[in-house]
């Protein structure tokens, strides 16, 4: 019943095309959450929302094997902030590491998101399934640090620019395209591992790195969908009045 469907991303392009169905790659974008000049390493920002698949439980586990294994090395990870609706998903932080993780577990204003956002460096999400990966690519527009889950979205968005977990199991989505993958927690502890033995300066040099893909991605976007709404100019703008009958085609009506 259409001509074309417009996608966000190549996994979902192939998909498509897979199935002979007519699609154009546009990709995405998200609004732009300022560059942060002055970021803290030493905290991380956890986005979960209202997303179910986005569980940190494995994060979780991960901390609590390093926390088992190396006192200093506990003491020298990053305080998890996570923003989350209660409404939508429920989350349980063993007792052990409760002085490592902030809970959100409020609706935020924009300001209030945004001002947690920025004082971050390090944005981790193990995310089994991502549509496109609209929150990590606000994070990076910001600029920090990446450690995702190993999932197609995540590559196209970050690239080899981000620490990558390890797949545990994945199968496919039951109601939608694609397959959900659950992260192993012992690959989120080597990726932890990497980042606290990152030199400041290296963590810097990953946030401007990442930040120059985000406004990439952004321009980009910007000219392909300039190309792919100019051919609409043509088309007679849609009046709703321009289809109305005739006031001389009307019923007579007694009220």
């Amino acid at each position: 019943m259409v001509d074309e469907i417009w996608v966000k991303t190549h996994e979902a392009e192939e998909k498509f095309k897979s199935l002979n169905v007519p699609c154009r790659y546009i990709g995405w974008t998200s609004i732009d959450k300022v560059f942060a000049e002055k970021v803290n390493f030493s905290k991380a920002f956890v986005p979960v929302g209202k997303n179910i698949f986005r569980n940190p439980r494995p994060i979780f586990q991960a901390y609590l094997k390093i926390a088992n294994q190396s006192e200093d090395e506990y003491k020298n990870l990053p305080t998890l902030y996570i923003p989350f609706n209660p409404r939508a998903i429920q989350i349980q932080v063993p007792s052990q590491i409760t002085d490592k993780v902030v809970l959100l577990d409020r609706d935020l204003t924009e300001k209030e998101y945004d001002e947690v956002l920025k004082e971050c460096g390090l944005c981790i999400c193990v995310s089994m399934a991502e549509g496109f990966g609209h929150a990590v690519n606000e994070c990076m527009s910001v600029g920090m640090n990446l450690i995702l889950s190993d999932i197609a979205p995540f590559h196209e968005l970050a690239g080899d620019s981000a620490l990558y977990g390890s797949v545990l199991e994945s199968i496919d989505q039951p109601d939608c395209f694609g397959r959900l993958v659950d992260t192993t927690s012992d690959s989120i502890v080597e990726c932890l591992s990497k980042y606290l033995d990152l030199p400041f300066r290296r963590k810097r040099n990953a946030a401007d790195k990442v930040r120059e893909i985000y406004e990439k991605r952004h321009k980009e976007w910007i000219e392909r969908m300039k190309g792919a709404v100019v051919e609409f100019k043509q088309i007679e703008r849609y009046e709703l009045k321009n289809v109305f009958p005739k006031e001389d085609e009307l019923p007579d009506i007694s009220i």
